[in-house]
């Protein structure tokens, strides 16, 4: 996070997350309860983490998807959102080992501030630990937006391959969760096998829910899950695969007011 930061800024973070882990009391919470503050131009502060923590009925640390949290993710130097800093907390376990500041207000840094990498270039060097961790430090705006949209209804996530639809998708559950207190809190997770459950299934509890059933396709059915034999396997990763490809017929459009037919040898080479 280039660099650790000021030790004086790093002592200030720990004292405030130490104070947190206090109140909250559990032997479970979560290993990086805090990873941001957020600095307003009218200079109240609020810390940025993965679960709600209040003291005599003020907050310590806000969960990451309440509303008050939203500008860690959103605001930009173009649209600050109101705030002058956000400043990324690095932890390791319950301990803090950086401190990284963005200033959005366009005001030069001052000697509270220390100016860094945030995460997201940390975590896109780090090296891979086959499992998928929650990316709730590292949302970019535009995923955000998805975890956090307030449709009711069933959400669809898209996107080409490593583009994240996979974590966005569990983060959208987990804020669900918290945002609609009125829905069910058991979430189904269904995937392809249980490899991939396995891959996943550290992301809702490092996000604070608990109530998740991991299941794999074919255990739906009531059937066994199983992996594919080796021949089988092979064949699925062998690149020469014959697609079949379905019989081209004439297609009717609507363009505008008007309705365009497109013929069957348009419609084959598409």
């Amino acid at each position: 996070m280039g660099g650790v930061g000021r030790a004086d800024e790093v002592r200030a973070e720990q004292a405030h997350v130490t104070a947190a882990y206090e109140r909250l009391g559990l032997e479970d919470a979560p290993a990086g309860l805090c990873f941001g503050r957020l600095d307003r131009v009218d200079g109240s502060t609020i810390h940025v983490g993965r679960r709600g923590v209040r003291a005599d009925g003020e907050p310590l640390i806000v969960d990451w998807r309440a509303e008050a949290a939203r500008p860690f993710y959103a605001a930009t130097a173009g649209h600050p959102m109101g705030l002058q800093r956000r400043r990324h907390v690095a932890m390791d376990g319950r301990v803090v080992v950086g401190v990284a500041d963005e200033i959005l207000d366009g005001s030069p840094a001052g000697p509270g501030d220390v100016p860094g990498d945030g995460p997201l270039a940390e975590v896109l060097s780090a090296p891979r630990t086959g499992r998928m961790g929650a990316a709730v430090t590292t949302l970019q705006a535009e995923q955000d937006a998805v975890v956090r949209s307030p449709h009711r209804g069933t959400v669809v996530v898209q996107g080409g391959p490593g583009t994240g639809k996979t974590v966005v998708a569990l983060h959208r559950a987990a804020y669900v969760l918290f945002a609609f207190p009125a829905a069910a809190r058991n979430v189904l997770v269904v995937g392809p096998d249980r490899r991939f459950l396995e891959y996943i299934s550290r992301v809702l509890p490092a996000l604070g829910e608990h109530g998740v059933q991991l299941v794999a396709r074919r255990e739906l059915a009531g059937l066994p899950d199983r992996e594919d034999p080796p021949g089988v396997a092979r064949r699925k990763g062998v690149a020469r695969v014959r697609v079949p490809r379905p019989r081209a017929r004439p297609m009717t459009l609507p363009v505008g007011d008007e309705r365009v037919t497109v013929g069957r040898r348009v419609v084959a080479d598409a």
